[in-house]
């Protein structure tokens, strides 16, 4: 489906078949699911199967509330990450390309990454992916099952989006769909093998003990159902054609819960543990960059 509304194609993310485009409604031509456009924003996915998706329905709900989600991402240890995460995406030096990042929610990197190339932004959450620049095309969107026609995009970048899929090999598999043969994909998650192990467990525990209310409302934002990323699946689907390189970055990871939100100190300290070989294999975020073998 092209329109004057879109600059870029959109098919059922179900079964990637044509879209038919009538008053403002999206018709798959071959499942006959239907699909709102909201503003300038199309909402792809099947509001009847989001009710039998728990998980994916809390994720909507919660960061419908715009205030908790911008404290949450104004917090020392994150605004390091993102200028980390930042000059990793510059490094690519991307021109002309078509570039979709994933769950981007208010992205931090749309204003550099739009400036030379075609952006698409998605996320699961409206609300979030309003606030976003108007020069990227912006799509409500299940990264389980992305609108997008085979091999569309030339860069592909999630950060810290995979580990919160309930189904993460089949987010895995859609990315690779959707890239374009010579693509790259940069993914930025928590390793497992760092102190985020820790938080992980101990969450676990506080769940049983005091339920899931009680954790989110101690982290500020987010969901307490969380993985880490299925490594294994991820080599799986890409090791035979493509190169992947692992980063790994912040050995020092403050609890994230409100009382750590202005300690400001950890950052620089991860600067400086990152250069000694001792703490750079047990960084608490990998960035892994997948790129064609040559």
């Amino acid at each position: 489906m092209n329109s004057e509304k879109f600059s870029l194609k959109l098919v059922c993310p179900f079964d990637h078949s044509e879209l038919n485009l009538h008053e403002d409604v999206l018709t798959c031509s071959k499942c006959q699911r239907e699909y709102k456009i909201s503003g300038r924003i199309p909402i792809m996915f099947d509001l009847n199967l989001l009710q039998e998706e728990e998980r994916k329905k809390e994720e909507m709900e919660i960061f419908d509330n715009l205030s908790s989600y911008k404290d949450f991402m104004n917090r020392a240890y994150l605004k390091a990450l993102k200028e980390d995460t930042l000059n990793s995406l510059l490094n690519f030096n991307l021109q002309d390309k078509d570039i979709l990042e994933i769950g981007a929610g208010i992205s931090l990197f749309a204003e550099k990454l739009s400036e030379k190339n075609h952006l698409v932004l998605t996320d699961i959450n409206e609300t979030l992916l309003k606030q976003n620049l108007q020069n990227c095309d912006l799509v409500v969107a299940d990264a389980e099952n992305l609108p997008f026609p085979d091999k569309s995009f030339d860069f592909i970048c999630l950060v810290g989006v995979l580990h919160h899929l309930p189904h993460q090999a089949k987010g895995i598999k859609e990315l690779k769909r959707v890239l374009k043969e010579n693509g790259k994909i940069f993914i930025s998650e928590p390793t497992r093998w760092s102190v985020n192990l820790i938080y992980y467990l101990g969450r676990k525990l506080f769940i049983l003990l005091f339920g899931k209310e009680f954790v989110r409302k101690l982290v500020g934002c987010g969901t307490p159902d969380e993985a880490f990323l299925d490594t294994a699946e991820l080599k799986k689907t890409f090791s035979v054609e493509f190169n992947i390189k692992v980063r790994k970055i912040s050995p020092i990871r403050l609890l994230p819960v409100k009382f750590f939100d202005n300690i400001s100190f950890v950052p620089k300290l991860n600067r400086f543990l990152e250069k000694l070989p001792l703490f750079r294999n047990i960084g608490a975020i990998a960035q892994i960059t997948i790129e064609p073998k040559k």
